[in-house]
């Protein structure tokens, strides 16, 4: 890379990373090249400029409108995560979907929403789906706590969100399985209107909360307007009852 364009890519990160955003002068700065996953000097060694940003303004119920608006900025300027300048390696330079299985409020489904909108492929969603799948698996949960409640409704308004993309759940056999597809019959598009629905978890599967392995659960989908059930989904059991 060029001292040109690295100096684009400091610019930005400064940018995006300041107490007060000017998103102008961001943009600017794309005009002119810098790369929204070009390589920059993070706190911990080399990352993706878009993941250093993200290190700054991801933080559970926390994340903020600014961080939207700097991803939907990103995206207008064709960022694309299968390309980063750093690969991915789970150490500390992460895959931009995984983020989001730690997020939520309401401007974090609506970040994961940009790049659903913007051609997210199958292979990048299952990047999110996947990734915190496994963090339910294999931690020790009861779901006896408030906060836990929040992470699991959390989790399965995002994959249902995921799902309702047709070019994404097509071509995804084990989506389909996990969100019971064949035992359901419901407009999955519906789903992008997340706030439209409340949530009943029957964790009566759990059989000892000590082993990981033994996170079951089954939660049910309600429209909020009619009170109907909607959908049926398990965690870590087949709709036979099978694990």
């Amino acid at each position: 890379m060029n001292a040109e364009k690295q100096e684009l890519n400091n610019r930005l990160l400064a940018d995006c990373t300041a107490d007060v955003i000017d998103f102008k002068r961001a943009e600017e700065l794309l005009k002119q090249g810098a790369e929204p996953l070009g390589t920059v000097e993070g706190e911990y060694g080399k990352n993706n400029l878009y993941g250093e940003v993200a290190e700054k303004h991801f933080g559970y119920e926390e994340t903020t409108e600014a961080f939207y608006l700097i991803t939907k900025l990103f995206l207008d300027y064709g960022m694309d995560i299968r390309h980063p300048s750093v690969p991915y390696d789970y150490s500390y330079v992460f895959h931009p979907l995984s983020y989001y299985i730690y997020q939520t409020n309401d401007w974090g489904i609506h970040t994961l929403q940009l790049f659903l909108d913007n051609g997210c492929s199958v292979e990048d969603a299952r990047e999110f789906w996947q990734y915190a799948l496994g963090d339910f698996r294999c931690c020790h949960t009861s779901l006896s706590e408030e906060i836990e409640y929040q992470f699991h409704f959390d989790y399965i308004r995002k994959l249902m969100l995921v799902a309702s993309y047709p070019h994404i759940l097509n071509a995804d056999d084990e989506l389909r399985k996990l969100i019971w597809f064949e035992y359901n019959h419901y407009d999955l598009m519906n789903f992008r209107n997340w706030n439209d629905y409340t949530f009943e978890v029957d964790t009566s599967f759990c059989e000892d909360v000590h082993l990981p392995e033994e996170y079951r659960s089954i939660t049910t989908i309600i429209e909020k307007n009619s009170g109907k059930a909607v959908w049926k989904l398990g965690i870590g059991i087949l709709p036979d009852g099978r694990i």
